[in-house]
């Protein structure tokens, strides 16, 4: 896990080498163990490369970066973990390639000297990074299935920058980034982003999940050109052979050698644990791996809050036998926290959630952890949440299943949390999902958020309804629309914001955050089950994994009805004081589009303290991260 950077430039080489160097200062808490930058000539310029290292396998220098190839040809720099990178060395040892090292970088990089872009399929893990062919010229920018691992860049036709941190890129540029307009409206008015190339920064943009990019000069227009193409893709067709038993052993199986592969490690590793059916299969499938290994457990405990999860995280700590460290919260929050929060985060996030877990990464740091394991992306893998009701009942109209479509209904809506209300909107989202009768884009007008605009402005959100992200992007194969959903919410729409937010934090922390859930054979094995498997005809969510996971984790962990996660203390404030006052004041001059009034009345509690919750966080979080990152509306 570390820090990347780099530059393809055609003039400038002396001031691109400079500001290079001083973007890696900017990446040292991604990679404190280690540094490199290396110039190289081309025909049409220079390419620089830049690296931070956080040494995780190998310690020793073999691992520095950027690192070449043996033939000379590939150079490249990475951020990530292969974690089948013993299988895929013995592979390449059998093709006769040797190793000087026992990293993975030095695999992925043999892997593309031997098999080009057609590698990228074979890794089990989580990646960016950049590889420069010397013998085409051209430069390679690939990024995981699930956008687990960023990759920032800012491209033109003179000059292609790179950067796995945004702050660090902008210090790379020659120019002074503003607001990303747009972006911020969508935020503030639905809480959405992260869910396309663009960011909050005009101008600079993301590798998309699963993606390969390519970047190459071309002679006759004297410029660079950019190509960018999916690699990776999951087959939703249903395995409908496949029984309930074989498909328990099956996802059982994948599971545990994903949670078995990510254990690799020559450094201390700990896990995440809320106390929830995904952070307790983690820890308990490790303790089922090895009954004598250490582990370390890490939570945190909204005290006295109705989203306490304490009694569920004792519980599989005595049963599992671990290590438990333990972070509370209070109420009331500290300015200084929030700032460092805000900072480590690069942009705009959706709520406190995310500070809960920033508090898990930094007791992690400080109990000596450098890896931790969590479960992020097991809602959006295996059907949590609510279950996705309106697709599983599009799934079945589709089939003319009209019968078994209300009796789910019926018992979907006895479940804590759901009701006959909800069960209705999940019936118009079915049919919806058929016809498409409705335009589910911005909200209206008069929510709240938007009453903050100054007419100018409110009247751009009509135009952003295909910026807003609300609709699939998949179109689902006839009676898959819930794993249509799962596919979309994993690379596009629900995912990737979560992943950010645990890049961020554990990275701010020099902590490498792995993702069991997310190891692509895993999630192929669960998106071609029969949705009934994933969703029970009663409405039980994540039903074949609970089921897989029996013996393994306790009953009553796999029985619970309920879904918390790290959920924030609802009524969590900010005391104003003459610093905030200052900074939210600047946020403002920043920010011209606010009605200022407005704002402060929407934030603020009868006390004059801040509210730290739903649309009064975004809106907060927009005005402090506008001044911290020296962000203004052009």
């Amino acid at each position: 896990m570390c820090g990347i950077l780099g530059a393809v430039v055609t003039k400038d080489f002396e001031s691109t080498k400079g500001k290079c160097n001083l973007a890696l200062d900017l990446i040292h808490r991604r990679g404190p163990d280690d540094r490199g930058l290396e110039t190289v000539e081309t025909s049409f310029g220079k390419l620089f490369f830049g690296h931070t290292r956080l040494s995780i396998l190998d310690l020793s220098p073999l691992g520095h970066q950027p690192m070449v190839s043996k033939d000379q040809r590939y150079q490249i720099v990475f951020n990530g973990e292969i974690y089948n990178y013993i299988e895929i060395r013995q592979e390449l040892k059998e093709l006769g390639h040797t190793f000087a090292s026992d990293t993975d970088t030095e695999v992925l990089l043999t892997a593309w000297q031997q098999w080009g872009e057609s590698c990228l399929p074979r890794f089990d893990g989580m990646f960016a990074f950049a590889i420069y062919d010397s013998k085409t010229g051209i430069t390679y920018c690939a990024r995981d299935p699930f956008g687990i691992k960023p990759f920032y860049y800012r491209a033109d036709k003179s000059s292609f920058c790179f950067s796995s941190d945004v702050n660090a890129l902008r210090a790379m540029l020659p120019n002074e980034t503003k607001l990303n307009l747009h972006r911020a409206l969508i935020y503030l008015v639905r809480g959405t982003y992260d869910n396309s190339a663009d960011t909050f920064f005009a101008g600079i943009e993301q590798v998309l999940p699963g993606e390969l990019m390519s970047v190459r000069y071309d002679q006759s227009s004297e410029s660079l050109v950019y190509d960018s193409k999916k690699w990776f893709s999951v087959d939703l067709t249903e395995r409908s052979s496949v029984t309930f038993e074989q498909a328990k052993e099956e996802l059982r199986e994948e599971f545990l050698s994903s949670v078995k592969k990510q254990l690799r490690s020559d450094v201390p590793v700990g896990a995440a644990l809320s106390g929830g059916v995904d952070s307790s299969s983690i820890i308990c499938a490790i303790r089922h791996l090895d009954k004598d290994i250490p582990i370390n457990s890490f939570s945190y405990i909204a005290t006295g809050s109705a989203v306490s999860e304490e009694k569920w995280v004792d519980l599989v700590v005595e049963r599992a036998k671990l290590k438990s460290h333990k972070v509370e919260f209070s109420e009331q929050q500290s300015l200084a926290d929030l700032t460092e929060f805000i900072t480590a985060h690069g942009e705009p996030l959706a709520g406190l959630s995310f500070y809960a877990e920033f508090s898990v990464y930094r007791l992690a740091k400080a109990s000596g952890m450098k890896v931790m394991l969590d479960g992020h992306g097991a809602d959006e893998v295996i059907a949590g949440y609510k279950g996705y009701p309106g697709q599983k009942i599009q799934s079945l109209l589709e089939t003319h299943n009209y019968a078994e479509a209300f009796s789910f209904l019926k018992r979907w809506s006895e479940w804590p949390g759901n009701s006959a209300k909800s069960a209705v909107i999940a019936f118009l989202q079915g049919l919806n999902g058929l016809v498409k009768f409705t335009d589910k884009g911005m909200p209206l007008l008069g929510s709240e958020i938007a009453d903050v605009l100054k007419p100018q402005f409110k009247n751009m959100l009509p135009g952003l309804r295909s910026l807003s992200g609300s609709s699939s992007a998949i179109t689902p194969q006839k009676g898959r629309a819930l794993v249509a959903k799962l596919l979309d919410e994993l690379t596009r729409a629900s995912c990737p914001p979560q992943l950010k937010g645990a890049d961020r934090s554990a990275m701010w922390q020099s902590i490498e955050n792995r993702v069991p859930f997310l190891s692509p054979a895993f999630v192929q094995c669960a998106l071609s089950m029969p949705e009934d498997y994933l969703v029970s005809k009663e409405g039980q969510t994540k039903y074949l994994f609970r089921e897989a996971m029996r013996g393994i984790v306790p009953d009553e962990i796999l029985d619970r009805r309920d879904k918390i996660g790290y959920a924030a203390k609802a009524g969590m404030t900010l005391p104003i004081t003459k610093e905030l006052s200052a900074q939210l004041e600047d946020g403002f001059s920043r920010l011209h589009f606010l009605d200022r009034e407005k704002s402060l009345a929407l934030m603020s509690n009868a006390d004059g303290s801040i509210k730290l919750d739903g649309s009064s966080w975004r809106l907060f979080n927009l005005l402090r991260w506008s001044g911290i990152y020296n962000v203004s509306v052009n």
